[in-house]
C-alpha cells in the first residue's frame, strides 16, 4: 500500500522550468525547459503540451512556467 502523501510528495510536486534564457515569440522546445521539483509553476504533466508553442513573453533562465506564458 502506497500512502497518498508521499505519492503527491514525490510525484505531484515535479513542475516545468526553463533551463535558458526564453525570448518573446520563440518556440519552447525540450532543448529550453527541463523538470524540476517545485511547489510552484506547472504541473510535469503538460510537459508535452507545451513543446511547440511560443511564448508571450521573456523568460528568464531557471523560471517557473506558467499557463499565462502562452
Amino acid at each position: 500500500v502506497i500512502n497518498i502523501y508521499l505519492f503527491h510528495y514525490f510525484f505531484l510536486t515535479l513542475k516545468v522550468y526553463t533551463n535558458k534564457d526564453i525570448k518573446k515569440e520563440e518556440v519552447i522546445n525540450n532543448k529550453n525547459i527541463d523538470i524540476f521539483r517545485s511547489k510552484i509553476g506547472l504541473s510535469a504533466d503538460n510537459y508535452f503540451k507545451i513543446l511547440g508553442r511560443k511564448s508571450k513573453k521573456n523568460i528568464k533562465k531557471f523560471s517557473p512556467i506558467y499557463n499565462n506564458f502562452f
